[in-house]
C-alpha cells in the first residue's frame, strides 16, 4: 500500500494517496514516515490545518520517543 500511496503522490494526486496514507497511519502510528507523508499531501492538496495537526502529531511522537 505504501508503495502505490508514493507512486500517487509522485504523480502529483495526493487526494487519492491521502486514504492510503490514512490507513497506514492507523496500522503502524508510531511510523513518522506515514504521517510526514500525509502531511505533505494535505499540503499539496491545499488542507494546510489538515497538514498542521498531522506534523503536530509527528512532533509528539518525537517527544514520546526520547
Amino acid at each position: 500500500m505504501r508503495h502505490k500511496a508514493d507512486i500517487l503522490t509522485s504523480e502529483g494526486r495526493p487526494d487519492e494517496a491521502i486514504p492510503l496514507y490514512q490507513k497506514l497511519v492507523e496500522g503502524e502510528p508510531d511510523d513518522d514516515s506515514h504521517l510526514l507523508s500525509l502531511a505533505s499531501c494535505y499540503a499539496s492538496s491545499g488542507e494546510n490545518n489538515l497538514a498542521a495537526k498531522t506534523l503536530k502529531g509527528i512532533k509528539m511522537l518525537e517527544g514520546r520517543k526520547r
